[in-house]
């Protein structure tokens, strides 16, 4: 029973030991709580999408040309995309890839819609030439160079395709609510 006593003692010393020596300061019991009003910043958007067009206040992108493909490389076909792009800045680079992220393609199956994406691998889709093949690599270079202020370039993307019987629709999606601008575009298949 000693034992018991003297562990008990022993760590009552050591939990006092561990205690703040800070003292405290009195409180007062009926004290009202302040709650703090949190102000949602409203960004509103400046992108229209208009007759397949994409305005921002940065560029100006819109679809040039579009056609199905078969890579041999790949099982489905593919939809090659020309885009056009503007840069409408006075001191900034656009990086062509990166506006892409505002245009979503999509195209209808017998049970589903889906999201198109540009991973479809078209290098060898216009011919296995040598001079055709480094005319495609350079066009898809394109789409990670810097477009310098009131420039424009054409740049391509392929998007594969789920099949080869529904057109696909795209529209322009705001960079900041994500959600769709102006009306979907089609784009025929055959």
């Amino acid at each position: 029973m000693k034992k018991v006593l003297v562990l008990m003692i022993a760590m009552g010393m050591f939990l006092t030991a561990c205690g703040s020596n800070e003292e405290a300061e009195p409180k007062e019991e009926n004290e009202p709580i302040q709650a703090e009003k949190v102000v949602a910043e409203e960004n509103e958007s400046n992108s229209t999408f208009e007759n397949g067009v994409l305005e921002t206040e940065k560029y100006t992108l819109s679809v040039a040309k579009t056609e199905v493909i078969q890579s041999p490389m790949e099982d489905k076909q593919g939809l090659f995309i020309t885009f056009k792009l503007t840069n409408k800045t006075q001191d900034e680079d656009i990086v062509p890839d990166e506006s892409l992220g505002q245009l979503l393609f999509q195209q209808e199956n017998e049970t589903s819609r889906m999201d198109l994406f540009s991973n479809y691998h078209f290098l060898d889709a216009f011919g296995e030439d040598t001079e055709t093949y480094n005319k495609m690599v350079d066009l898809s270079n394109a789409n990670a160079n810097a477009l310098l202020p009131g420039k424009s370039v054409e740049f391509v993307q392929a998007y594969t395709l789920d099949n080869e019987n529904n057109d696909v629709t795209f529209v322009g999606v705001d960079e900041i609510t994500l959600e769709p601008l102006g009306d979907k575009q089609t784009i025929k298949i055959k």
